[in-house]
């Protein structure tokens, strides 16, 4: 493939729904070229980016397009049917490699209600797929975060009091830290909430679905999450990277500093992804999407269901000091994050996508 910016010399033959061949001119699609009626759609929900609603309208957009996870069927847009144990979600918040060993084992599913009866059957492991994410300002990603998790009962906290052990997003330590303030949870070494994108979409080989973990892991954690979101999945994951470094050493630093993360998740953009949202620019990606992969839909019908979700007018909640210190903690993050936002606002301009707030999307 030609990457997601890849430019086109030649006139492109894209199929359209219905099967028919439509020659565009060169340049005018930017993103991958997915065969729109045959390659299957998978969505990959980072934390805290607006993934549930752009999953909602990316599909909106695309009704005769077929989408892992299934929309429409009580699925939430996190979940991997097939890819770990729970019966129909499958598994929680899986990243880019994990899902493709779970669709390289035959283990994702495909569920369809005929005669209102669910259904479930097998994807071929050789089925085309290219997938779809939706990425956010790392900043105002992990402060999100912060607000969501840290000091909440569907988070930290539990309902009667106390520590939350059913919550396996973050370690203990870091609920611990956050309990106290966020500048303390950033600077914590058990934070895992930095470069939580790039730790998503970069292409780890020894990765595994949950659907693959053997006996000694389904012992220690639980089989429903990925190691993109499970704490101590990631501890395991991460710590094999790095010559078995923890949490309370060295982990968190390692990432933060290793470049060729981001190098890596940046290729996989390119060579697996058909498109890639921008949180902070929403309305734009609905736009964009929608003429990329539904040209023929009215936009507006679908974004009149989203002008309540205004995320340009929000602002960070924390000091600029700690604003400061999100960024530096999150390096890899701002790196891939950037290299989108770039082909994203490259792609609107050939595609006559006006960006209303495009100057302040880049991080400096």
């Amino acid at each position: 493939g030609e990457g997601i910016l890849g430019q086109q010399e030649s006139v492109v033959k894209n199929e359209i729904a219905g099967g028919e061949a439509n020659e565009i001119e060169a340049g005018q699609v930017l993103y991958h070229d997915l065969g729109r009626n045959k390659s299957l759609m998978v969505f990959i929900h980072v934390p805290k980016c607006a993934g549930s609603q752009a999953f909602s309208a990316y599909s909106q957009l695309t009704p005769n397009r077929s989408w892992f996870p299934p929309p429409n069927m009580g699925i939430n847009s996190f979940g991997a049917p097939g890819c770990g144990r729970i019966p129909l979600h499958g598994s929680t918040h899986c990243g880019f490699s994990e899902l493709e060993d779970c669709f390289s084992g035959g283990f994702a599913r495909s569920i369809i209600t005929p005669n209102s009866i669910w259904k479930q059957s097998s994807w071929p492991k050789e089925t085309p797929r290219r997938y779809v994410t939706i990425l956010r300002n790392p900043i105002k990603r992990v402060i999100s975060e912060f607000h969501w998790w840290a000091n909440t009962t569907y988070g930290c906290l539990h309902p009667g009091g106390g520590f939350n052990k059913a919550f396996n997003a973050w370690p203990k330590q870091a609920c611990e830290a956050g309990a106290q303030s966020i500048e303390n949870w950033v600077r914590s070494k058990y934070n895992v909430a930095h470069n939580r994108q790039t730790k998503y979409i970069a292409q780890m080989d020894h990765a595994k679905a949950p659907s693959r973990h053997d006996e000694e892991t389904a012992e220690r954690f639980e089989l429903t999450d990925c190691v993109s979101y499970h704490s101590g999945l990631q501890e395991a994951h991460w710590g094999a990277v790095y010559e078995g470094c923890k949490y309370h050493d060295c982990l968190s630093g390692l990432i933060n500093a290793d470049d060729s993360l981001s190098a890596n998740a940046q290729q996989t953009l390119e060579s697996h992804f058909f498109f890639v949202g921008i949180q902070d620019a929403f309305e734009e990606s609905v736009d964009l999407f929608g003429k990329l992969a539904a040209p023929a839909v009215n936009l507006s019908e679908v974004n009149q269901r989203f002008d309540m979700f205004d995320h340009k007018s929000k602002k960070p909640s924390v000091s600029e000091e700690v604003q400061k210190l999100i960024q530096e903690r999150n390096r890899q993050d701002v790196l891939l994050y950037n290299f989108a936002v770039k082909r994203f606002l490259a792609a609107c301009d050939a595609n006559g996508v006006f960006v209303e707030n495009r100057e302040e999307l880049l991080i400096e």
